[in-house]
């Protein structure tokens, strides 16, 4: 019994700790949106964006929808 709910705690601490690190994530994603944009168009030569690559990115970093 001591065992199941050790397992339970560690599980729900787990999936609190993966929410919080989720959050970081998308926290400096949203921070760091415009440098990402210029390291990727400036790694294949592609300044400024051109429309289709800006549609392209734009899918690539698209939030929840």
């Amino acid at each position: 019994m001591l065992g199941v709910c050790l397992g339970f705690i560690a599980w729900r601490r787990a999936r609190a700790t993966g929410d919080v690190y989720a959050d970081l994530v998308e926290a400096t994603y949203d921070v760091h949106l415009a440098e990402l944009v210029n390291r990727f168009c400036h790694a294949e030569g592609l300044r400024p964006i051109s429309l289709q690559r800006g549609k392209e990115l734009t899918e690539r970093f698209r939030k929840a929808t």
